[in-house]
């Protein structure tokens, strides 16, 4: 169940990265959306290559690289300070999160997971200009 659901996320989050491409005003923010493209293929992995084969933690690893260096590139190309900045900041905490002891990887991931709703979160509040033009 819990894969399947990785796996139909997989979906979402990919239709969530073409909204962040299409609605984009300039190469960064398509280059984030891109990227947080090719992390919902290593979401669907992660379903794919369950805990206990050994593609997982490469796959798992990936969905979290891909996702935030999506978050920051995207950001970086924002004009709005507040998104900006948040992606900045969230990026940074992704980091250290990874460099702080858990006593399971599926804590550091609930976190880290829990900083990616943050930014979905302000991307749904704070749309891009050209969304509003239409």
């Amino acid at each position: 169940m819990y894969n399947c659901g990785l796996m139909a996320g997989s979906v979402l989050l990919l239709l969530f990265s073409l909204y962040l491409i299409v609605t984009s005003n300039n190469k960064p923010q398509a280059v984030g959306g891109a990227y947080v493209s090719v992390s919902a293929i290593f979401m669907a992995l992660i379903g794919i290559f369950h805990e206990g084969t050994s593609p997982h933690v490469f796959v798992s690893a990936y969905f979290f690289v891909q996702f935030f260096a999506g978050v920051l590139v995207y950001g970086l190309g924002r004009k709005e300070r507040i998104l900006r900045h948040s992606s900045i900041l969230l990026f940074l905490q992704a980091i250290a999160g990874t460099l702080l002891p858990w006593p399971a990887t599926a804590l550091l991931e609930t976190y880290e997971v829990a900083l990616l709703m943050v930014f979905t979160l302000l991307v749904a509040f704070k749309p891009p200009n050209n969304i509003l033009e239409d």
